[in-house]
Order: structure tokens, then sequence, then C-alpha cells
């Protein structure tokens, strides 16, 4: 006679275990699928977290060449309207005194010689005392001018290059040019700055290239 299987369940495993166990391999196998969901959904969202990070890399590489961009076309046009008091600082520079007046007798007094050795001292009150001893030398003129532009007595310095300009043939014409230019720029006298460098521009002397130059760095102002 077969043994019953209910009888089977009673004696070698109770029914409540036979369940129970059935419970926990439905318990186990829906474990299995929530990690198995779990782990897909934390993968998706791996593939979205890197998805983002990529998006905000690529904003802030956009956004650092923009501002670049901009920062570079901020300091051309700063540079295309400079002021003139940039332009002068940038093109003006002290003159050395190298020059000497041989008097006819060593004992003569040359206070165009005792000016340039002021001058040289940075002592630009002393040196416009003396040279303005010799009020007819081209020498004095020239450096008396130089020593306006030190003290930054402008209008002073262009009367003493526009006499020099005047007197036509001497040898210091070319710088007076020059330097009558930078002191137009410097007083804002715009119009008369470009004349005077628009002749120096044709002009075979040592400032033609650096007119042209001071021309285009003026632009528009």
């Amino acid at each position: 006679m077969k043994p019953d299987s209910k009888h089977m369940i009673s004696n070698n495993f109770p029914e409540s275990d036979f369940f129970g166990a059935i419970q926990d391999e439905h318990k186990m196998a829906l474990r299995e699928t929530l990690l198995d969901l779990h782990y897909k959904e934390s993968q998706n969202n791996n593939k979205y977290v890197i998805s983002i990070m990529s998006w905000k890399v690529q904003s802030i590489a956009a956004s650092i060449a923009i501002f670049l961009l901009v920062g570079a076309s901020f300091l051309f046009n700063m540079n295309d309207s400079m002021t003139n008091e940039e332009i002068f600082g940038q093109y003006y520079t002290t003159e050395n005194s190298i020059l000497t007046v041989r008097s006819n007798t060593a004992a003569e007094y040359s206070p165009v010689n005792d000016g340039l050795k002021y001058f040289d001292q940075q002592n630009y009150e002393k040196a416009l005392y003396a040279f303005e001893l010799a009020p007819e030398n081209v020498v004095a003129k020239l450096y008396a001018g130089f020593s306006y532009m030190e003290l930054q007595q402008y209008d002073q310095a262009i009367e003493k290059f526009k006499n020099i300009i005047d007197q036509k043939d001497n040898l210091f014409i070319d710088q007076a040019e020059w330097n009558l230019g930078l002191c137009y720029i410097i007083t804002n006298n715009t119009d008369q700055a470009k004349e005077i460098l628009a002749q120096i521009t044709n002009s075979n002397t040592i400032y033609n290239i650096r007119a042209q130059q001071l021309l285009e760095d003026m632009g528009n102002n």
C-alpha cells in the first residue's frame, strides 16, 4: 500500500515547514527580481548622471571660451580707444643732452653748457634759467622745450618748438616737430597734432615711421 502523500508530508516534512519553504523560495525569487531591477535602474541613473556631468563640462567649457573671446575683444577695443595721455606716455621719452657747445676761449662763460649740465642732472628749473640766458641759441631753445615738457608745462614747450621750426634752416627742426606733435597730443589739440604728424610722415626724417604708427594709434581720437 502506497503511503498517503499527505501522511508523508506530515511525517517526513511538517506541512508548515513545507509551505514556509515555498514562501522562502518565492521571497528569494522576488528579492532577486528586485535586485535585478535595482541594478538596471542604478545603471540607467549612472548613465543619466554621466550625461548630466558631460553636459555641465561642455557648458563650462563653452562659457570659458565665450569669456575669453569677450575679454580679447574688450582689450582690443581698449587699445583702439587709448586716451591722448596714454598715447603720449607710450611715445614720449626723455631726451639726453648729447650736445656740447664749445666757446671760443676756455674762460668764456657758456650758459648753454651749464643748462645742459643741469638738464642731465634732471634739475630742469636751473636748466631753464641757464637756457634763458642764451635766448637766440637754437640748442638752448630746444632743451628749454624739453625742460618744459619734463615740468609738464606744455604750452611753454610748444612756443619753444614752434620758434625753432619758424627759424627753418637749422639741425633741430625734426626733433622740434616731433615733440611739438607730442605736446599737442597731451594738451588735447588733436587736429594740430595730426597735422604736424602728417607732415613728418611725408618727410625724410628719423621720426617718419614713428609718426605713421602714432597716427594709427590715435585713430579716431
